[in-house]
């Protein structure tokens, strides 16, 4: 199992969403510090997504009985 691939979107996101809410503000441009807000919006589907998907591969690996 391979957590490295499972968090890659969600800290993407997030990463994406600080650096342009920073360089928003930094230039005073409302539009860029938006986009910051909107991105933020999707980080926790993205982890519950990318968490359900690590489950449900776990979830195979069960022997039924």
């Amino acid at each position: 199992m391979n957590l490295k691939k499972s968090v890659k979107v969600p800290l993407g996101l997030a990463g994406f969403s600080i650096a342009t809410g920073m360089v928003g503000e930094g230039l005073g441009y409302a539009p860029l510090a938006q986009a910051a807000n909107v991105s933020a919006g999707f980080i926790g589907p993205a982890v519950n997504i990318s968490m359900g998907g690590c489950l449900m591969r776990r979830l195979r690996g069960f022997k039924k009985i």
